[in-house]
């Protein structure tokens, strides 16, 4: 999770986290997104990947830039709280 998180803050992107995967409400969020990036499969009829990890281990250091200060994450709740 923490590794796609970064990657899409890293690509200039503002990952939006809804308050769960059910298809009926990632449709009626559709056009707060371009694509979901999930660890299972989804019914999902949009732009998604499915994210997995690695077992592997980096063989070298990677250095990457500092995320932009403006970048940000935006986040919705189930709204059953």
């Amino acid at each position: 999770f923490i590794v796609a998180l970064l990657a899409t803050l890293h690509a200039g992107k503002t990952p939006v986290l809804p308050g769960h995967n059910r298809v009926i409400q990632l449709n009626e969020q559709r056009e707060l997104f371009d694509g979901v990036l999930s660890d299972s499969e989804l019914n999902w009829q949009g732009s998604w990947l499915l994210v997995a990890s690695s077992p592997q281990v980096a063989t070298q250091s990677f250095t990457f830039a500092a995320i932009a200060p403006e970048a940000f994450i935006e986040l919705f709740t189930s709204g059953s709280t």
